[in-house]
């Protein structure tokens, strides 16, 4: 208890101080309040209205008030002011009445004991004009006395009798069978057009900005009728008041005395990245006196200051190349050395179109031509791509060998996800079907006889249903063919360029005194754009470049190899670092000018393996019968098996090793080297249904020495 008045106090102390500084000042604004309305009455029925109640002498309800305020300081602490505003006074009168009634008409009739309930329902509405006189305490506390004139702008009733026991009689002795009478509502008869109340009231201002303009006060108000609601009854309208007010008053004329700093910084911008510094140049004082409400004396210093700072522009980076390993190992590397080799690349033919979901279309990834770029197709546009690109193509390779083979003739099987939007819907199935024998139709004027169609939902051998890649694998079509000509492998001979190393990485650093938002790498030999890397934000430290498997943007000539990492700023400024790699190519026109032992390198693909099998089908046979047949005794063969990304890397990695030692017993060579490095190296992006596919390979390597 003792804390407790500990507490009391001190916040009392606290409030003083806050408020200690504050004058009284002409104040506007609004008030709402809550009523609870208590009435004073002295009759028994309202004027003309019949009620059998002997007498009411209370009533209470509860109602809402809204309206203005205005205040004005006579004195210190004292002031007037007015308020005007709308106040709802309705109340329920209420009375009870004890009676005997009997029960029954004939036979024995009883005495009961029962009750009458009189109520009178009442709805007042007023308008009133309030003066009062106030004082304030403690600079917070108010305590006001006013009178309030308020015209009556409504008031209705609403009244009704009921009996706890039996029913009501009418005037001829009739019963009613309702426990209800004198039921009646309406206008209040003779009502008064104006009431006038004592006022007593009581607030608390709380300030609700440092300013002191705005004030927030809880208030309490009794409201003593001095006058009667209806003419010739006594009928006092009191209530007890309980609302909130916001004050306005504007600021006190004063006096302010301000020093204002006005710095002149101007910036000198380095090209060096510095840490910022700055230097007073001059330094001086002008005095100002200005007078509205606030008399204000402002003293402003004037410096002026030179800021030496990095140029917010600048950018400074370099980038370097080093070579990596089959196992990603960074080597260092002075050179970069590229051969010249004759290659033959067995393309494998992977038969599936793949589709987008819940699409019939031919997704944009696919090579599409009309009937005249159809005509001068050439497979020679193979060249130098990789078995995803050659991919890409597979229709139009189809169409092509469909014209070359005539007596050909290929099943089309639309298949489907099985789930969601797809689920048991052989009817998009069906139009995929169709959509590839409409283009092999349209385009390479196929005839639709030698094209059968087909539908499913699943695919007869599908991926993991499951999962967001196995259904992207399962939305395809598939085509299989009556001749093998038309689905064998794609062979193409070609010039292959081998890098050592294989792989290069690019390493960058910068430095940006602002966020760099787009970088790029230009990769060029004497002018001609080899490759570009580029992307949004800050660079990675490492950009890696599988130059191997890039054919299309190896180096031709023996010429430095220069690097160019663009940088750009938020401003869209740009830097740039530039350096050369050494490059030499060793070309096949070289070596038989030199009479050397030359190499040719064979490439092929075994793909399509049955989910987590390493078993050799007889589509893989074929291949391997093939590169059998062109193996020579100084042949050296490398077989090495790939995953894609599904799974864990240890079990990727002991199924790749198993299906590329698979691949050894059938070629039956025991000196063929075999490696398995499932997606430890994904050969290809496993963002399409058809990279993962054909990483799930076995490939094999064969170089044959030949002599010049």
């Amino acid at each position: 208890m003792k804390r407790t008045l500990l507490f009391i106090v001190l916040g009392f102390v606290l409030t003083q101080n806050l408020f200690a500084q504050d004058t009284l000042r002409t104040r506007y604004g609004g008030w709402a309040d809550f009523a609870l309305n208590r009435y004073s009455t002295d009759f028994r029925a309202l004027p003309g209205i019949p009620n059998c109640c002997p007498l009411f002498t209370t009533g209470s309800g509860s109602g809402l008030g809204i309206g203005a305020l205005y205040e004005l300081p006579i004195a210190d602490n004292l002031f007037v002011g007015a308020r005007l505003g709308y106040i709802g006074m309705g109340a329920s009168l209420s009375a009870t009445e004890n009676t005997t009634v009997i029960i029954g008409t004939t036979g024995n009739p009883q005495p009961s004991q029962g009750t009458f309930t009189h109520t009178v329902d009442v709805s007042l509405g007023t308008l009133g004009l309030e003066p009062r006189i106030g004082m304030r305490f403690f600079n917070a506390l108010t305590v006001g006395v006013g009178v309030r004139a308020a015209l009556v702008l409504g008031a209705t009733y609403s009244q009704k009798e009921v009996t706890s026991v039996g029913t009501f009689q009418d005037s001829l002795g009739n019963d009613t069978k309702s426990s209800i009478r004198n039921q009646r509502s309406g206008d209040v008869p003779n009502k008064s057009s104006m009431l006038v109340h004592a006022m007593l009231s009581a607030g608390y201002e709380l300030p609700v900005n440092a300013t002191h303009t705005m004030y927030l006060t809880p208030e309490v108000t009794y409201a003593l009728g001095l006058t009667d609601v209806v003419s010739g009854l006594k009928w006092k309208a009191n209530s007890l008041l309980f609302g909130i007010a916001l004050k306005f008053q504007p600021p006190p004329k004063q006096h302010v005395y301000d020093t204002t700093v006005v710095r002149d910084t101007t910036p000198k911008y380095v090209d060096d990245f510095i840490t910022a510094s700055t230097a007073l140049l001059d330094r001086h004082n002008e005095n100002s006196t200005n007078e509205t409400d606030v008399i204000t004396h402002l003293t402003t210093i004037h410096e002026s200051y030179e800021r030496r700072e990095t140029n917010p522009n600048l950018i400074k980076g370099s980038v370097a190349a080093v070579g990596l390993d089959p196992d990603g190992h960074e080597t260092p590397m002075a050179t970069l050395q590229i051969e010249e080799f004759l290659e033959v690349h067995a393309h494998p033919m992977l038969g599936f179109i793949f589709f987008e979901k819940n699409s019939d279309a031919i997704s944009n990834r696919y090579e599409r031509l009309d009937p005249d770029q159809a005509k001068r197709y050439d497979l020679s546009a193979m060249l130098n791509l990789n078995d995803v690109e050659v991919h890409h193509s597979v229709i139009n390779i189809i169409g092509r060998r469909m014209l070359e083979y005539p007596n050909a003739h290929i099943t089309i099987t639309g298949c489907n996800d099985d789930a969601d939007a797809e689920k048991n819907n052989v009817a998009l199935s069906n139009r995929r079907a169709e959509t590839i024998k409409n283009y092999l139709t349209s385009v390479w004027s196929i005839d639709p006889s030698r094209m059968t169609t087909q539908s499913r939902n699943l695919p007869q051998i599908p991926s993991a249903a499951k999962t967001e890649d196995g259904q992207a694998e399962n939305r395809r079509a598939e085509i299989a063919s009556d001749d093998p000509n038309v689905t064998d492998i794609f062979t193409v001979t070609d010039t292959t360029r081998v890098p050592t190393p294989p792989e290069l990485r690019f390493k960058t650093k910068y430095m940006s005194a602002l966020p760099i938002v787009s970088w790029k790498l230009d990769i060029s030999q004497n002018g001609r754009l080899l490759k570009t890397f580029s992307g949004q934000n800050a660079p990675p430290e490492n950009i890696d470049w599988d130059l191997l498997g890039d054919q299309k943007s190896a180096p031709h000539f023996t010429a430095p190899v220069e690097l160019k990492l663009t940088l750009k700023n938020r401003n869209d400024a740009e830097g740039a670092a530039t350096t050369n790699l050494p490059t030499t190519v060793r070309t096949i026109a070289q070596k038989r000018i030199e009479h050397v032992t030359d190499t040719v390198i064979e490439k092929y693909n075994l793909v399509l393996f049955n989910f987590g099998k390493s078993d050799i089908t007889a589509a893989h046979q074929k291949v391997i019968n093939a590169v059998k047949e062109r193996l020579q005794p100084t042949s050296k063969i490398q077989i090495e098996g790939y995953t894609d990304r599904t799974g864990n890397p240890q079990s990727n990695e002991k199924l790749a090793t198993a299906r590329a030692t698979a691949t050894q017993k059938a070629l039956g060579r025991k000196d063929a080297g075999v490696i398995g490095y499932g997606d430890r190296r994904l050969i290809y992006p496993n963002d399409t249904p058809e990279g993962r596919f054909l990483c799930r390979t076995v490939q094999i390597l064969v170089k044959t020495p030949t002599k010049q």
